[in-house]
């Protein structure tokens, strides 16, 4: 049996309840991942790191107001690779807030691993 041979109202039906097979299931998803995140946000470190990255990524790429170009001017025009410069370097000025970030934070708050130490000498 081809899906030609099945009648259009029974497809009409079928696609019907995967609609909200799926709707159902991604509210289900989005529920779990809520909890989650808010489990995680509850943790000083998280929410100071998420904090100064959003703020870091905020203040990075926020629209400056530019200036009127005098009309005689010719503007340049930037090519992909001075753009995906100009991204680069955004992105390693938000690598280095970061690490600032961690640095900041006490050693029992931040992610780092202490170095063991063994009594065994």
């Amino acid at each position: 049996m081809t899906v030609h041979d099945i009648p259009l109202p029974v497809q009409i039906d079928k696609a019907e309840r995967q609609i909200v097979l799926r709707r159902l299931a991604l509210s289900r998803n989005m529920k779990r991942l809520n909890k989650n995140v808010r489990q995680e946000l509850a943790f000083p470190a998280t929410l100071l790191a998420t904090a100064g990255l959003g703020w870091a990524i905020g203040a990075l790429l926020k629209r400056r107001p530019r200036g009127h170009a005098h009309p005689t001017s010719m503007k340049k025009e930037e090519t992909s690779a001075g753009k995906m410069t100009h991204i680069f370097g955004k992105l390693l000025k938000i690598i280095a807030m970061l690490r600032t970030l961690a640095a900041t934070l006490p050693p029992d708050m931040s992610c780092r691993t202490q170095p063991k130490t063994d009594s065994k000498s």
